[in-house]
């Protein structure tokens, strides 16, 4: 509804925290707003990677292209980003391991596993997710380790084993 893209593109200019302006972004792209793409343009050069990559993640969902200044921001904030997945800070770990995934370089896998271990939930449940889609046959070791530590996570770890295993050889190598 406008009153609501209204609303978070307000935000969008006016947010300071980061936490905050993540899930502004995140509104943003579910709202598809095509408004907020020059808003969003404007995240591109912020100085949090979480943030880069949230944004260019909503543009390419919002106008449903990726191109390759696009893609060139994502992989560029993959250092800073493995670098906040080993932050202090639970939420920096958490949106770091989602925008890993989003990024999609298999660079991120090794830091994928060692979030594995992470204290909290969520950061060892889309580490899990994401290792589902960049893993390999290495990856299976860990994620077996992490069922047998993890059995909350179990059903979704057998999930992500079951999508590794499925992948094409030619990918698994």
């Amino acid at each position: 509804n406008r009153e609501s893209e209204d609303y978070l593109i307000n935000r969008l200019h006016s947010e300071k925290m980061k936490h905050p302006l993540y899930h502004v972004i995140k509104g943003l792209q579910e709202l598809k707003s095509k408004k907020a793409v020059g808003a969003l343009s404007k995240l591109l050069s912020h100085n949090d990677p979480i943030v880069r990559v949230e944004a260019a993640e909503a543009i390419e969902r919002v106008e449903k292209r990726s191109d390759k200044q696009l893609q060139a921001i994502k992989k560029s904030s993959l250092k800073e980003l493995i670098e906040l997945s080993d932050s202090d800070n639970d939420t920096l770990r958490h949106h770091a391991v989602i925008a890993m995934i989003s990024i999609g370089d298999k660079r991120a896998v090794p830091y994928l596993i060692k979030s594995l271990d992470d204290k909290l939930t969520d950061v060892r449940f889309y580490a899990t997710l994401g290792l589902g889609v960049l893993g390999d046959k290495e990856t299976i070791k860990k994620l077996v380790e992490l069922k047998k530590k993890q059995p909350k996570l179990s059903e979704n770890i057998a999930k992500v084993i079951s999508a590794i295993q499925l992948k094409p050889k030619k990918s698994l190598d």
